[in-house]
Protein backbone atom coordinates (compact mmCIF):
# COMPACT_ATOMS: atom_id res chain seq x y z
CA UNK A 1 0.00 0.00 0.00
CA UNK A 2 1.54 3.18 -0.87
CA UNK A 3 0.93 6.53 1.06
CA UNK A 4 -1.26 8.11 -1.90
CA UNK A 5 -3.31 4.99 -1.42
CA UNK A 6 -3.70 5.05 2.26
CA UNK A 7 -6.30 5.81 4.37
CA UNK A 8 -5.47 7.98 7.45
CA UNK A 9 -8.64 7.35 9.24
CA UNK A 10 -8.36 3.55 9.32
CA UNK A 11 -8.65 4.13 13.35
CA UNK A 12 -11.67 5.71 13.23
CA UNK A 13 -13.69 2.50 14.57
CA UNK A 14 -11.55 2.99 17.68
CA UNK A 15 -14.26 4.02 20.23
CA UNK A 16 -13.41 3.89 24.12
CA UNK A 17 -15.45 4.84 26.65
CA UNK A 18 -14.31 8.03 27.84
CA UNK A 19 -13.71 8.18 31.93
CA UNK A 20 -11.43 11.01 31.89
CA UNK A 21 -9.78 13.64 30.16
CA UNK A 22 -6.36 13.63 29.02
CA UNK A 23 -3.65 15.36 27.90
CA UNK A 24 -1.25 12.82 26.62
CA UNK A 25 -2.52 11.95 23.36
CA UNK A 26 -5.51 10.87 21.05
CA UNK A 27 -8.17 8.97 21.74
CA UNK A 28 -9.13 8.35 26.26
CA UNK A 29 -5.80 8.90 27.53
CA UNK A 30 -3.46 6.41 29.88
CA UNK A 31 -6.39 6.71 32.47
CA UNK A 32 -9.14 6.12 30.10
CA UNK A 33 -9.67 2.58 30.43
CA UNK A 34 -9.23 0.05 27.33
CA UNK A 35 -11.65 -0.75 25.12
CA UNK A 36 -13.62 -3.80 24.80
CA UNK A 37 -12.41 -5.96 21.87
CA UNK A 38 -15.36 -5.94 20.15
CA UNK A 39 -15.14 -1.75 19.57
CA UNK A 40 -11.81 -1.95 17.99
CA UNK A 41 -12.97 -2.77 14.40
CA UNK A 42 -12.22 -4.89 11.58
CA UNK A 43 -9.27 -2.58 10.87
CA UNK A 44 -7.41 -3.05 13.47
CA UNK A 45 -7.37 -6.56 13.14
CA UNK A 46 -6.74 -6.45 9.94
CA UNK A 47 -3.73 -4.17 10.02
CA UNK A 48 -2.11 -6.05 13.01
CA UNK A 49 -2.40 -9.26 11.11
CA UNK A 50 0.73 -11.42 10.66
CA UNK A 51 -0.33 -13.47 7.46
CA UNK A 52 -0.17 -10.73 4.93
CA UNK A 53 2.87 -10.96 1.88
CA UNK A 54 6.06 -10.27 3.08
CA UNK A 55 7.43 -8.71 -0.16
CA UNK A 56 4.39 -6.35 0.00
CA UNK A 57 5.07 -5.49 3.54
CA UNK A 58 8.75 -4.64 2.64
CA UNK A 59 7.60 -2.63 -0.52
CA UNK A 60 4.87 -0.97 1.72
CA UNK A 61 7.38 -0.47 4.18
CA UNK A 62 10.00 1.25 1.74
CA UNK A 63 7.18 3.65 0.38
CA UNK A 64 6.53 4.31 3.95
CA UNK A 65 10.19 5.65 4.61
CA UNK A 66 10.18 7.91 1.94
CA UNK A 67 6.94 9.68 2.46
CA UNK A 68 8.25 9.84 6.25
CA UNK A 69 11.91 11.09 5.13
CA UNK A 70 9.73 13.85 2.94
CA UNK A 71 7.38 14.82 5.93
CA UNK A 72 9.94 15.16 8.36
CA UNK A 73 12.68 16.77 6.56
CA UNK A 74 15.12 14.00 6.61
CA UNK A 75 17.51 11.82 4.64
CA UNK A 76 16.33 8.70 5.48
CA UNK A 77 13.90 7.70 8.45
CA UNK A 78 13.64 4.58 10.58
CA UNK A 79 9.58 3.52 11.52
CA UNK A 80 9.99 2.54 15.45
CA UNK A 81 7.40 -0.15 16.97
CA UNK A 82 9.53 0.02 19.81
CA UNK A 83 9.30 3.35 21.36
CA UNK A 84 11.43 6.24 21.41
CA UNK A 85 13.72 4.22 23.46
CA UNK A 86 14.95 1.56 20.99
CA UNK A 87 15.54 5.20 18.87
CA UNK A 88 17.98 6.38 21.80
CA UNK A 89 19.47 2.81 21.89
CA UNK A 90 19.68 2.43 18.37
CA UNK A 91 21.34 6.01 18.04
CA UNK A 92 23.96 5.71 20.33
CA UNK A 93 24.90 2.17 19.42
CA UNK A 94 25.16 3.28 16.03
CA UNK A 95 27.63 6.10 16.30
CA UNK A 96 29.58 5.33 19.34
CA UNK A 97 32.33 2.65 20.24
CA UNK A 98 33.32 0.69 23.52
CA UNK A 99 35.73 3.62 25.13
CA UNK A 100 34.64 6.27 22.36
CA UNK A 101 33.52 9.73 24.58
CA UNK A 102 29.74 11.07 24.21
CA UNK A 103 29.18 14.17 25.66
CA UNK A 104 25.52 14.12 27.11
CA UNK A 105 23.10 15.88 29.64
CA UNK A 106 22.66 14.66 33.19
CA UNK A 107 19.34 15.10 32.80
CA UNK A 108 18.83 12.32 29.87
CA UNK A 109 16.57 9.92 29.39
CA UNK A 110 17.47 6.47 30.98
CA UNK A 111 17.26 4.81 27.43
CA UNK A 112 20.29 7.51 26.45
CA UNK A 113 22.65 5.57 29.83
CA UNK A 114 20.85 2.15 28.51
CA UNK A 115 22.40 2.99 25.04
CA UNK A 116 25.77 4.30 26.58
CA UNK A 117 25.92 0.41 28.96
CA UNK A 118 25.12 -1.79 25.70
CA UNK A 119 27.80 0.11 23.56
CA UNK A 120 30.59 -0.01 26.15
CA UNK A 121 30.46 4.41 25.56
CA UNK A 122 32.58 6.61 28.38
CA UNK A 123 30.41 9.26 28.86
CA UNK A 124 30.71 13.34 29.56
CA UNK A 125 28.15 14.58 31.55
CA UNK A 126 27.19 17.83 31.23
CA UNK A 127 25.27 19.67 34.16
CA UNK A 128 21.86 21.28 33.65
CA UNK A 129 20.22 24.34 34.89
CA UNK A 130 18.03 24.14 37.99
CA UNK A 131 15.17 26.30 38.45
CA UNK A 132 14.84 27.10 41.65
CA UNK A 133 11.95 29.36 41.31
CA UNK A 134 9.96 26.61 39.62
CA UNK A 135 12.08 23.23 40.89
CA UNK A 136 12.63 22.17 37.37
CA UNK A 137 15.05 21.49 35.30
CA UNK A 138 15.94 23.61 32.53
CA UNK A 139 18.46 22.65 29.68
CA UNK A 140 21.96 23.39 29.26
CA UNK A 141 23.89 26.04 27.44
CA UNK A 142 25.62 25.77 24.23
CA UNK A 143 28.86 27.17 25.90
CA UNK A 144 29.00 23.91 28.33
CA UNK A 145 29.03 21.76 25.00
CA UNK A 146 31.58 23.90 23.39
CA UNK A 147 33.91 23.88 26.64
CA UNK A 148 33.36 20.20 27.17
CA UNK A 149 34.43 19.29 23.79
CA UNK A 150 37.26 21.82 23.93
CA UNK A 151 38.30 19.33 26.72
CA UNK A 152 37.56 15.79 25.37
CA UNK A 153 38.67 16.61 21.45
CA UNK A 154 38.17 12.97 20.56
CA UNK A 155 34.41 12.84 21.51
CA UNK A 156 32.47 10.72 19.20
CA UNK A 157 29.42 12.18 19.45
CA UNK A 158 27.13 15.01 21.85
CA UNK A 159 23.75 14.29 22.69
CA UNK A 160 20.91 16.19 23.80
CA UNK A 161 17.70 16.29 24.52
CA UNK A 162 15.45 19.72 22.93
CA UNK A 163 12.66 19.97 23.82
CA UNK A 164 12.35 18.90 27.63
CA UNK A 165 8.84 17.33 28.50
CA UNK A 166 8.00 20.85 29.89
CA UNK A 167 8.80 22.38 26.14
CA UNK A 168 12.28 24.20 27.21
CA UNK A 169 13.93 24.75 24.27
CA UNK A 170 18.32 24.98 23.86
CA UNK A 171 19.84 27.41 21.27
CA UNK A 172 20.19 24.24 19.01
CA UNK A 173 21.04 26.34 16.15
CA UNK A 174 24.33 27.15 18.11
CA UNK A 175 24.85 23.84 19.40
CA UNK A 176 24.78 22.47 15.92
CA UNK A 177 27.15 25.78 14.79
CA UNK A 178 29.29 24.27 17.26
CA UNK A 179 29.39 20.76 17.30
CA UNK A 180 29.99 21.00 13.09
CA UNK A 181 33.15 23.28 14.09
CA UNK A 182 34.69 19.58 15.64
CA UNK A 183 33.79 15.75 14.13
CA UNK A 184 31.71 14.94 16.36
CA UNK A 185 28.01 13.81 15.63
CA UNK A 186 25.19 15.65 16.76
CA UNK A 187 22.27 13.67 18.33
CA UNK A 188 18.94 14.78 19.43
CA UNK A 189 16.55 12.91 21.64
CA UNK A 190 13.40 15.06 19.98
CA UNK A 191 10.91 12.54 21.95
CA UNK A 192 8.78 15.91 23.12
CA UNK A 193 9.02 17.48 19.44
CA UNK A 194 7.25 15.34 16.72
CA UNK A 195 5.36 18.68 15.84
CA UNK A 196 8.08 21.16 15.88
CA UNK A 197 8.80 20.45 12.19
CA UNK A 198 5.32 20.93 10.97
CA UNK A 199 4.50 24.86 11.58
CA UNK A 200 6.73 27.65 11.32
CA UNK A 201 5.53 29.22 14.38
CA UNK A 202 7.04 26.16 16.64
CA UNK A 203 10.61 26.14 18.16
CA UNK A 204 13.27 25.06 15.86
CA UNK A 205 13.37 21.29 14.98
CA UNK A 206 16.42 18.82 14.98
CA UNK A 207 16.32 18.31 10.75
CA UNK A 208 15.94 21.96 10.19
CA UNK A 209 18.88 22.50 12.43
CA UNK A 210 20.86 20.25 10.29
CA UNK A 211 21.63 17.55 13.31
CA UNK A 212 23.15 14.38 12.23
CA UNK A 213 20.59 12.16 14.08
CA UNK A 214 17.52 12.41 16.11
CA UNK A 215 14.34 10.75 17.41
CA UNK A 216 10.61 11.58 17.62
CA UNK A 217 7.66 9.88 19.39
CA UNK A 218 5.19 10.55 16.79
CA UNK A 219 2.58 9.08 19.78
CA UNK A 220 2.85 12.41 21.73
CA UNK A 221 0.76 15.09 20.10
CA UNK A 222 0.59 13.41 16.29
CA UNK A 223 -1.89 10.66 17.78
CA UNK A 224 -0.15 7.57 16.47
CA UNK A 225 -0.52 4.28 18.31
CA UNK A 226 1.93 4.04 21.94
CA UNK A 227 5.74 3.03 20.82
CA UNK A 228 5.32 4.68 17.23
CA UNK A 229 8.07 6.74 16.78
CA UNK A 230 10.61 7.82 14.28
CA UNK A 231 14.25 7.67 13.67
CA UNK A 232 15.48 10.33 11.56
CA UNK A 233 18.68 10.53 9.77
CA UNK A 234 20.18 14.21 8.89
CA UNK A 235 22.80 14.28 7.49
CA UNK A 236 25.59 11.48 5.15
CA UNK A 237 27.85 11.49 8.36
CA UNK A 238 25.77 8.59 9.96
CA UNK A 239 27.50 5.06 8.91
CA UNK A 240 24.40 3.64 7.75
CA UNK A 241 25.48 0.24 7.57
CA UNK A 242 25.69 0.37 11.74
CA UNK A 243 22.75 1.63 11.95
CA UNK A 244 21.16 -1.10 10.47
CA UNK A 245 23.18 -3.46 12.38
CA UNK A 246 21.92 -1.65 15.49
CA UNK A 247 18.20 -1.72 14.41
CA UNK A 248 18.53 -5.71 13.51
CA UNK A 249 19.73 -5.58 17.51
CA UNK A 250 16.87 -3.42 19.08
CA UNK A 251 14.27 -3.99 16.62
CA UNK A 252 11.48 -6.82 16.54
CA UNK A 253 11.99 -9.12 13.41
CA UNK A 254 8.37 -9.03 13.05
CA UNK A 255 7.21 -5.01 13.71
CA UNK A 256 3.47 -4.48 14.35
CA UNK A 257 1.88 -3.54 11.17
CA UNK A 258 -0.37 -1.95 13.11
CA UNK A 259 1.57 0.55 14.74
CA UNK A 260 3.85 1.07 11.37
CA UNK A 261 0.01 2.20 9.83
CA UNK A 262 -0.66 4.46 12.81
CA UNK A 263 2.96 6.31 11.75
CA UNK A 264 1.45 6.55 8.50
CA UNK A 265 -1.87 7.86 9.52
CA UNK A 266 -0.37 10.05 12.18
CA UNK A 267 1.84 12.16 9.21
CA UNK A 268 -0.84 12.01 6.38
CA UNK A 269 -2.92 13.45 9.08
CA UNK A 270 -0.40 16.38 10.05
CA UNK A 271 0.33 16.84 6.65
CA UNK A 272 -2.32 17.07 4.63
CA UNK A 273 -4.76 19.58 6.41
CA UNK A 274 -5.82 22.71 5.13
CA UNK A 275 -5.39 26.01 7.09
CA UNK A 276 -5.94 26.53 10.01
CA UNK A 277 -4.39 23.04 10.37
CA UNK A 278 -4.41 21.36 13.01
CA UNK A 279 -1.26 22.65 15.36
CA UNK A 280 -2.70 26.15 14.40
CA UNK A 281 -5.70 24.75 16.82
CA UNK A 282 -3.49 23.18 19.02
CA UNK A 283 -1.36 26.53 19.72
CA UNK A 284 -4.34 28.45 19.81
CA UNK A 285 -6.40 26.84 22.63
CA UNK A 286 -3.35 26.30 24.85
CA UNK A 287 -2.62 30.04 24.48
CA UNK A 288 -6.02 30.71 25.48
CA UNK A 289 -5.71 27.90 28.26
CA UNK A 290 -2.44 29.76 29.03
CA UNK A 291 -4.10 33.30 29.36
CA UNK A 292 -7.52 31.84 31.61
CA UNK A 293 -5.17 30.02 33.96
CA UNK A 294 -2.86 33.30 34.75
CA UNK A 295 -5.84 35.13 35.94
CA UNK A 296 -6.91 32.28 38.62
CA UNK A 297 -4.98 33.66 41.70
CA UNK A 298 -2.68 31.26 43.34
CA UNK A 299 -1.47 30.02 39.44
CA UNK A 300 1.02 30.49 37.14
CA UNK A 301 1.35 29.35 33.43
CA UNK A 302 4.48 29.09 32.20
CA UNK A 303 4.99 31.08 28.92
CA UNK A 304 7.44 32.27 26.34
CA UNK A 305 9.01 34.85 29.33
CA UNK A 306 10.33 32.02 30.91
CA UNK A 307 13.35 32.56 28.39
CA UNK A 308 14.29 35.98 30.37
CA UNK A 309 14.66 34.01 33.37
CA UNK A 310 16.76 31.32 32.21
CA UNK A 311 20.37 30.72 31.01
CA UNK A 312 19.95 28.10 28.82
CA UNK A 313 16.22 28.19 27.69
CA UNK A 314 15.64 30.53 24.60
CA UNK A 315 11.88 29.35 23.96
CA UNK A 316 9.54 27.11 24.96
CA UNK A 317 7.01 24.73 22.99
CA UNK A 318 3.36 26.24 22.92
CA UNK A 319 1.76 23.55 23.18
CA UNK A 320 2.79 22.18 26.67
CA UNK A 321 0.64 23.63 29.50
CA UNK A 322 3.16 23.38 32.37
CA UNK A 323 1.08 25.21 35.35
CA UNK A 324 3.37 26.69 38.99
CA UNK A 325 0.53 25.54 41.40
CA UNK A 326 3.50 27.01 44.35
CA UNK A 327 1.17 29.76 45.02
CA UNK A 328 -1.71 27.16 46.17
CA UNK A 329 0.96 26.15 48.75
CA UNK A 330 0.29 22.33 47.46
CA UNK A 331 3.02 20.05 45.72
CA UNK A 332 2.24 19.64 41.89
CA UNK A 333 1.85 16.10 42.83
CA UNK A 334 -0.49 16.47 45.30
CA UNK A 335 -2.24 18.94 42.33
CA UNK A 336 -2.21 16.48 39.82
CA UNK A 337 -3.91 14.04 42.11
CA UNK A 338 -6.76 16.19 43.08
CA UNK A 339 -7.43 17.22 39.44
CA UNK A 340 -7.57 13.71 38.79
CA UNK A 341 -9.40 12.29 40.89
CA UNK A 342 -11.76 15.04 41.74
CA UNK A 343 -11.89 17.13 38.56
CA UNK A 344 -11.29 14.42 35.93
CA UNK A 345 -8.30 16.03 34.48
CA UNK A 346 -5.29 14.01 34.25
CA UNK A 347 -1.85 15.73 33.77
CA UNK A 348 1.33 13.85 31.25
CA UNK A 349 3.25 14.48 34.73
CA UNK A 350 3.75 16.29 37.91
CA UNK A 351 7.00 17.69 39.99
CA UNK A 352 7.24 19.11 43.07
CA UNK A 353 5.96 22.61 41.91
CA UNK A 354 4.52 21.94 38.67
CA UNK A 355 1.31 20.74 36.68
CA UNK A 356 2.39 19.14 32.90
CA UNK A 357 0.00 18.67 29.91
CA UNK A 358 0.49 18.35 26.42
CA UNK A 359 -2.51 19.61 24.20
CA UNK A 360 -2.40 17.38 21.45
CA UNK A 361 -4.38 17.59 17.73
CA UNK A 362 -6.91 15.64 19.42
CA UNK A 363 -8.02 18.27 22.00
CA UNK A 364 -10.89 20.48 21.20
CA UNK A 365 -11.90 23.66 23.26
CA UNK A 366 -14.51 22.19 25.41
CA UNK A 367 -11.17 20.13 26.50
CA UNK A 368 -9.85 23.18 27.36
CA UNK A 369 -12.61 24.41 29.28
CA UNK A 370 -13.25 21.60 31.14
CA UNK A 371 -9.28 21.77 31.95
CA UNK A 372 -9.43 25.26 33.29
CA UNK A 373 -12.33 24.14 35.08
CA UNK A 374 -10.58 21.89 36.82
CA UNK A 375 -7.89 24.27 37.97
CA UNK A 376 -10.56 27.09 39.06
CA UNK A 377 -11.98 24.67 41.04
CA UNK A 378 -8.59 23.41 43.01
CA UNK A 379 -7.68 26.72 43.27
CA UNK A 380 -10.78 27.57 44.96
CA UNK A 381 -10.52 24.59 47.30
CA UNK A 382 -6.88 25.19 48.17
CA UNK A 383 -6.92 29.41 48.52
CA UNK A 384 -6.17 30.38 51.79
CA UNK A 385 -2.83 30.01 54.22
CA UNK A 386 -1.59 26.72 54.83
CA UNK A 387 1.01 25.15 55.81
CA UNK A 388 3.14 22.84 53.07
CA UNK A 389 2.42 19.40 54.13
CA UNK A 390 5.03 18.01 51.18
CA UNK A 391 8.68 17.52 51.81
CA UNK A 392 9.13 18.27 48.15
CA UNK A 393 10.22 21.61 48.64
CA UNK A 394 12.70 20.99 51.02
CA UNK A 395 14.25 18.75 48.79
CA UNK A 396 15.79 21.79 46.63
CA UNK A 397 17.39 23.11 49.89
CA UNK A 398 19.29 20.09 49.91
CA UNK A 399 23.21 21.51 47.83
CA UNK A 400 23.89 19.35 44.84
CA UNK A 401 26.92 17.55 45.41
CA UNK A 402 29.36 17.48 42.29
CA UNK A 403 29.32 14.10 40.09
CA UNK A 404 31.31 11.69 41.16
CA UNK A 405 34.76 10.54 39.26
CA UNK A 406 33.71 8.00 36.84
CA UNK A 407 36.50 5.44 37.89
CA UNK A 408 34.28 2.49 35.23
CA UNK A 409 32.38 2.92 32.04
CA UNK A 410 28.95 2.39 32.83
CA UNK A 411 29.23 -1.35 30.55
CA UNK A 412 31.62 -2.39 33.22
CA UNK A 413 30.00 -1.29 36.63
CA UNK A 414 26.86 -2.68 35.10
CA UNK A 415 27.93 -6.49 34.57
CA UNK A 416 30.46 -6.65 37.29
CA UNK A 417 29.76 -8.26 40.82
CA UNK A 418 27.57 -5.41 43.25
CA UNK A 419 26.61 -5.73 46.93
CA UNK A 420 24.49 -3.65 48.36
CA UNK A 421 26.05 -1.41 51.68
CA UNK A 422 24.34 1.40 54.07
CA UNK A 423 24.67 4.79 52.00
CA UNK A 424 27.11 6.15 55.59
CA UNK A 425 29.80 3.53 54.82
CA UNK A 426 29.68 3.64 50.39
CA UNK A 427 32.45 6.42 50.66
CA UNK A 428 35.19 5.94 48.37
CA UNK A 429 33.85 3.19 46.83
CA UNK A 430 32.05 2.83 43.34
CA UNK A 431 27.89 2.59 42.53
CA UNK A 432 26.89 -0.42 40.59
CA UNK A 433 23.09 1.49 40.34
CA UNK A 434 21.84 4.79 38.84
CA UNK A 435 20.57 6.93 41.93
CA UNK A 436 17.90 9.63 40.60
CA UNK A 437 15.79 11.42 43.27
CA UNK A 438 12.58 13.21 41.99
CA UNK A 439 12.98 16.39 42.17
CA UNK A 440 14.93 17.19 40.56
CA UNK A 441 15.14 14.47 38.04
CA UNK A 442 18.77 14.47 37.83
CA UNK A 443 21.24 11.32 38.97
CA UNK A 444 22.96 12.06 41.51
CA UNK A 445 25.26 8.47 41.09
CA UNK A 446 25.56 6.13 37.55
CA UNK A 447 26.91 2.82 37.03
CA UNK A 448 30.69 3.29 37.84
CA UNK A 449 31.08 6.46 39.61
CA UNK A 450 32.52 6.97 42.67
CA UNK A 451 30.69 7.71 45.66
CA UNK A 452 32.23 11.08 47.68
CA UNK A 453 31.61 12.40 51.22
CA UNK A 454 28.93 15.10 49.51
CA UNK A 455 27.16 12.59 47.99
CA UNK A 456 26.58 9.98 51.33
CA UNK A 457 25.70 13.70 53.10
CA UNK A 458 23.26 14.81 49.72
CA UNK A 459 21.62 10.84 50.15
CA UNK A 460 21.36 11.00 54.06
CA UNK A 461 19.12 14.36 53.38
CA UNK A 462 16.76 12.63 50.46
CA UNK A 463 16.02 10.00 52.93
CA UNK A 464 15.05 12.61 55.33
CA UNK A 465 12.41 14.04 52.85
CA UNK A 466 11.06 11.26 51.89
CA UNK A 467 10.99 12.13 47.77
CA UNK A 468 10.84 9.15 45.21
CA UNK A 469 13.67 7.46 44.04
CA UNK A 470 14.00 6.03 40.26
CA UNK A 471 16.91 3.49 39.38
CA UNK A 472 17.79 2.10 43.03
CA UNK A 473 16.30 -1.05 44.36
CA UNK A 474 15.71 0.64 47.52
CA UNK A 475 13.65 3.12 47.16
CA UNK A 476 14.26 4.42 51.11
CA UNK A 477 17.88 4.90 50.30
CA UNK A 478 18.83 3.35 53.04
CA UNK A 479 21.79 1.21 51.47
CA UNK A 480 23.51 1.57 47.89
CA UNK A 481 23.99 -0.71 45.32
CA UNK A 482 28.67 -0.77 44.89
CA UNK A 483 30.67 -2.65 42.51
CA UNK A 484 32.44 -5.12 44.64
CA UNK A 485 35.97 -3.98 45.60
CA UNK A 486 37.36 -7.85 44.88
CA UNK A 487 36.07 -8.32 41.50
CA UNK A 488 36.96 -4.79 40.40
CA UNK A 489 40.77 -5.19 42.21
CA UNK A 490 40.56 -8.79 40.01
CA UNK A 491 39.76 -7.56 36.89
CA UNK A 492 41.87 -3.98 36.52
CA UNK A 493 44.62 -5.29 38.72
CA UNK A 494 44.84 -2.37 40.71
CA UNK A 495 43.36 0.34 42.93
CA UNK A 496 40.33 2.36 42.37
CA UNK A 497 42.45 4.59 40.12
Amino acid sequence: MSASEFEPMMLSSITPRPRRLSFDRVGSGKNGGPPEPSSLGDAVYKFDSYHLSHAAFVQALDNLSEFLAQASGARTVWPLVNGTTSGNLAMVLACVQPGQKIIVPRNAHKSVLGGIVMSGAAPVFLQPEISEELKLVFTIRPDQIQSALADHPDARAVLVTNPTYQGFCLDLAEVARVVRETSALLLVDEAHGPHLYQHPALPLSAMKAGVDMAVQSTHKILGACAQSSLLLVGSSRIDEHMLRMAMGLIGPSIPSRLFIASLEAAMRHITEQQDPSLLDQVIEVTEDARRRINAIPGLHAIGPEIAAKSSSVIDIDPTKLVVDVSGLNVSGYRAARLLHDDYGVSAEMAGAATVTLVVSIGNTKDDIDRCVTGFEMLAKRLRGPRAVTSQLFHMFALQTPPMGRQVLVPRAAFFARKTRVPVPESTGKISGESVIPYPPGIPILVPGEEITPEIVEYLTGVRRTGVEIHGSDDRTMGTVQVVDEREFLHSVGGGWS
